[in-house]
């Protein structure tokens, strides 16, 4: 027993199944049995911890949802710029169809009339058949708007896979995930928060390992990551109107992956570092922020994932965060 050995009281969780072979949670927690000055035995709590993991699980499906109702407005001004030139394409090519069918149709009737009609009168009429329905210009503009609704749709799709990632329903297990597409992902919902304010850039490392965790909790914390950004750039630039710069990078380091969030906003108030991942305490105005986007992060990347967080001023201005999770 590790607490007999080394002393100290020592925490575990692991799985315990019934004589029926189903299985639970249970939280061990050993203490040493102290008899002058040595180390006689040790008292072992078991705890079943089933209710508890359950009411951390469906707080987190709240929050996560709260987070989508906060986002869903500019999910749906996102959704609706690809729609409406989907839409002005779509009526262009229908008005398309019946000018290039009518041109169609008048070349057809020359080519029957071939044998019995002067060629130079042939040519000047399809040469008027081809400007009065701006042939000329559907040639050029036909494959253009193609394109362009091509990615539109992408984009929505791109959306609409965005937001059933974050809002399936979780069951707060772990799965082989990759975080550039968290990252991706995160970026792709939280635009309409973003983009009036600043650029944002990313630099993912292609060659980056899949690695065990809750996929859908990582975008809900990237999503409360970039919105921070946003709010602290625009509040900065009410006194100083500069561009704003929010970068996301990922790293696979020797036995950990790396991440790291950088902006340009306000900075934290180094005196305020270490309040700012306990639970409620913001310094955003009220209606702005919850004080739970910190500490959510705080609790998932420490306490679920044995990683570490932290938060330091840039020399040019802003924050960077840096975490680490173990590979």
């Amino acid at each position: 027993c590790r607490t007999i050995k080394e002393g100290g009281m020592h925490e575990v969780k692991s799985n315990y199944c019934r004589k029926d072979e189903t299985c639970f949670p249970v939280q061990i927690v050993s203490a040493p049995l102290v008899k002058e000055n040595e180390i006689v035995g040790a008292v072992v709590v078991f705890r079943d911890i089933s209710e508890c993991l359950a009411n951390e699980q469906r707080l987190i499906e709240t929050k996560k949802f709260q987070a989508i109702g906060q986002l869903a407005a500019g999910v749906a001004h996102e959704l609706n710029t690809p729609i409406q030139y989907i839409k002005n394409n779509v009526t262009f090519f229908g008005q398309a169809v019946h000018d290039v069918s009518i041109y169609l149709q008048g070349a057809q009737s020359l080519c029957d009339q071939v044998q019995n009609m002067d060629p130079s009168l042939i040519q000047e009429q399809l040469h008027f058949l081809k400007k009065n329905h701006d042939i000329e210009y559907l040639l050029k503009e036909l494959p253009e708007a193609v394109i362009e609704t091509t990615q539109g749709i992408e984009q929505i799709i791109k959306i609409v896979q965005s937001m059933k990632e974050l809002s399936h329903p979780g069951d707060g297990q772990k799965t082989w995930a990759d975080l550039n597409r968290a990252v991706e992902n995160a970026v792709t919902i939280s635009k309409n928060e973003w983009k009036y304010v600043a650029g944002l850039e990313t630099d993912l490392d292609p060659n980056l390992s899949t690695f065990q965790c809750n996929p859908d909790s990582w975008i809900q914390m990237l999503i409360n990551f970039i919105v921070n950004s946003a709010h602290s750039i625009e509040e900065r630039q009410t006194t100083d109107p500069g561009p704003g710069m929010i970068e996301i990078r990922t790293r696979e380091l020797e036995n950990q992956i790396e991440l790291k969030i950088m902006d340009n906003g306000t900075g934290i108030d180094e005196e305020k570092k270490s309040q700012m991942f306990k639970p409620f305490y913001t310094t955003k105005k009220v209606g702005k922020g919850t004080g739970q986007g910190l500490a959510f992060a705080s609790n998932l990347i420490e306490k679920v994932h044995k990683g570490t967080i932290q938060c330091n001023n840039r020399p040019e201005g802003g924050v960077i965060f840096e975490i680490r999770v173990p590979r």
